[in-house]
């Protein structure tokens, strides 16, 4: 065989080789083999059921300890508050809220010693005593509590009713100093009364002095004004801790249920029971007799510009129940207006 056909039939040959291999390399670039399509479902199959990548999932770790760190930092503060160090971060805030306070009320009243003047309390009781009659005794005895310089100032006032301690309650409110500082509940049974109570307390001033009456109260209702007064000197004394001063008087008014002559005993046990709550001053309002419902008769006929005759009043003290006091004098004595 020459050299020319040998030379033919290897070209060839060599052709024949680098197509077989052009068609191979296209097979497996169009077609992937089963070992990549595997590897493709299993990222799918991972990614679906929530696996996170490495870097993405340590991130996950450090917010979840961050998290954790701040919970247990925080429920630190306030289990243990005398380890926090946002107390005096607070106690600043209470600093200039109180500061704040004081001088606005001193702009708004055109008085810069308005937060911090004294109670004129000879001045208050010579008014309130003009309009409650028959009752010296007791009014001298409140007023000398009153001079009484304290921070916590706890009166209960007992008697029977139309004695005066509710008109005592509205003259002291009308002649009190700072009229923003005055609150007043009527007490009845029901929850909603005991948290309007409580709420009172929340409302405390540091500008000048604080007054709350609680009337409508009864004997039977000691626990509920021992109760507010162990909890109104709890405020006092928390005002205190956070080295800010407030000064709080608590007066409560109670009826003394008024009896016949038979009974007069169950007044006097009624008195004794008032009398018995720890660290409250108690002062007993005198019942009225004709005496007493004359002079209120006269207050009106005095105000209000009447003329009564001897028997007109005769008439009205006879229709009086004397169970009531002066409560019912004004409704009698509006029958001569038309006169």
């Amino acid at each position: 065989m020459s050299l020319e056909v040998f030379s033919s039939l290897s070209s060839e040959l060599t052709k024949s080789e680098s197509k077989d291999s052009i068609k191979s390399q296209k097979s497996n670039f169009e077609k992937p083999t089963k070992s990549m399509g595997k590897i493709k479902i299993r990222r799918l199959a991972s990614q679906e059921s929530g696996k996170v990548p490495p870097k993405l999932q340590n991130s996950s770790y450090f917010w979840q300890f961050l998290v954790i760190l701040l919970s247990i930092i925080l429920a630190g503060i306030f289990m243990f508050p005398e380890l926090r160090i946002v107390q005096q971060v607070q106690d600043s805030i209470n600093l200039w809220h109180d500061s704040y306070e004081q001088q606005y009320n001193s702009i708004v009243q055109g008085n810069p010693e308005f937060c911090h003047q004294s109670l004129n309390v000879e001045k208050i009781f010579s008014e309130i005593g003009r309009e409650v009659l028959n009752q010296e005794k007791a009014l001298g005895e409140i007023q000398q509590l009153f001079l009484n310089d304290t921070k916590f100032r706890g009166i209960l006032l007992a008697g029977t009713p139309g004695v005066g301690k509710t008109l005592f309650g509205f003259q002291l409110m009308k002649n009190f100093y700072w009229q923003n500082n005055i609150q007043k509940h009527i007490f009845n049974k029901d929850v909603e009364s005991y948290s309007d109570l409580n709420e009172m307390l929340n409302k405390l001033s540091v500008c000048g002095e604080n007054l709350i009456i609680v009337d409508n109260l009864e004997p039977k209702d000691i626990e509920q004004i021992e109760g507010f007064r162990t909890k109104a000197v709890d405020k006092v004394k928390q005002f205190e801790n956070e080295k800010r001063s407030v000064k709080l008087t608590v007066i409560f008014l109670v009826t003394i249920p008024n009896y016949n002559d038979v009974q007069k005993t169950d007044i006097k046990l009624n008195l004794e029971t008032v009398t018995k709550i720890k660290d409250l001053n108690t002062v007993i309002f005198q019942c009225f007799g004709k005496t007493e419902i004359l002079s209120c008769i006269k207050q009106i006929m005095t105000k209000e510009s009447l003329n009564i005759n001897d028997e007109g009043i005769q008439n009205i003290l006879n229709s009086i129940d004397l169970e009531s006091g002066c409560k019912k004098v004004g409704v009698k004595t509006d029958v001569y207006k038309i006169f």
